[in-house]
């Protein structure tokens, strides 16, 4: 099948999404973490599931049609529609894979109940910052409930399970287009009792967990995008040191001295000059 889905203008989905979770194991594999309860294994499993799902609903027309637009003003309207967001839909996606892991690898869920629900608050804010658990969950409103029922039937379904085939062969994602309403309720059902169990663990390692996993995401996703890493090599494509370039010690402040040599004094740039300032100071 030919899969023309893409996750930006160059690259498509299923690359994206394979080598998101390919550099998502392999910079765990790199750390020593020896958290109670639970093995390296099953976190560097969770940390390929988080790559591999964090776009799913970059699948949606509403996303491939704004990729595709070249028109700029289009392309912002486009951008704009509640329904290209792939934030919250591929949250809920990574939810539902996160559960399916669990179960398939025969792992008493009572045990890590807090797994799921990291993938969901994970991928909904890998493009912005974390918020309040309580408050993330509570936006599954009716509206956005909506909204996600309409980016699942905008999907062309032979192609995105064609890439999760590939991607998470174990898994049958048809069951989550056949159960999304009851998957986004057991979500908000869930929200008083994961929030209960972290008040009752009284640690900072899950915490920790939540941030490293966070992290690893984000600097994943962001490393592949940018075609800084060779996953192929897996090392960076930068590490020819004929292209270094050197860099002024001093290159801020000759820059400030240029852009702000006649700008009069105002509010704001007074702010600038004292944020500067501080972390000058704090660098010292």
């Amino acid at each position: 099948m030919h899969n023309n889905l893409y996750s930006h203008p160059d690259k498509l989905l299923l690359n994206h999404l394979k080598d998101v979770g390919k550099l998502c194991k392999l910079t765990i594999s790199e750390k020593r973490i020896n958290f109670p309860d639970i093995d390296d294994k099953k976190i560097k499993n969770i940390a390929s599931i988080l790559g591999i799902c964090h776009d799913f609903g970059k699948s949606t027309r509403f996303f491939q049609e704004y990729l595709g637009e070249l028109d700029i003003e289009i392309k912002m309207i486009l951008k704009n529609k509640t329904q290209t967001n792939h934030g919250i839909f591929s949250a809920v996606f990574t939810y539902f894979v996160m559960k399916q892991y669990l179960r398939k690898q025969n792992i008493e869920e009572h045990k890590f109940p807090y797994i799921p629900i990291f993938g969901y608050l994970i991928v909904k804010r890998h493009h912005g910052n974390l918020k309040n658990p309580n408050t993330e969950i509570l936006n599954l409103d009716e509206e956005q409930i909506e909204i996600i029922l309409e980016q699942i039937d905008s999907i062309d379904k032979p192609k995105i399970i064609d890439i999760y085939r590939k991607l998470l062969p174990n898994i049958d994602i048809r069951d989550f287009f056949s159960n999304i309403k009851s998957i986004i309720e057991e979500i908000l059902n869930n929200k008083r009792k994961f929030l209960n169990f972290l008040k009752s663990e009284d640690s900072l390692y899950l915490y920790t967990l939540f941030q490293i996993l966070f992290s690893i995401l984000i600097n994943s996703d962001k490393m592949e995008a940018s075609g800084l890493i060779n996953l192929d090599k897996n090392k960076p494509v930068y590490t020819d040191k004929s292209d270094k370039q050197n860099i002024s010690s001093n290159i801020i402040d000759k820059y400030r001295s240029i852009k702000f040599a006649d700008t009069e004094k105002s509010k704001i740039n007074d702010i600038r000059n004292q944020i500067y300032n501080e972390v000058i100071y704090n660098i010292q």
